[in-house]
């Protein structure tokens, strides 16, 4: 049996949203969806801070790991 998780992530204006999913086998179940983080690294679809944008998209992914309880393998 094989168990994965992959999370997508959505950087937007005002904030970033990432789902996560558990994959075992053939199966797919979305087991994580927020998108309460807060985004101040992007203005009209580009990164304005890439200090700011690697904290943000460090704090959505770990978040992301500790409410799936698993180390994401893969990001989208």
């Amino acid at each position: 049996m094989s168990e994965r998780h992959i999370i997508a992530i959505d950087m937007g204006a005002d904030k970033i949203s990432v789902c996560g999913a558990l994959i075992v086998d053939d199966d797919i179940t979305i087991d994580y969806f927020d998108c309460e983080n807060t985004s101040t690294c992007i203005t009209r679809s580009t990164v304005v801070n890439e200090g700011n944008a690697v904290k943000e998209l460090r704090s959505a992914i770990e978040k992301a790991q500790s409410a799936l309880g698993g180390t994401v393998s893969q990001i989208m």
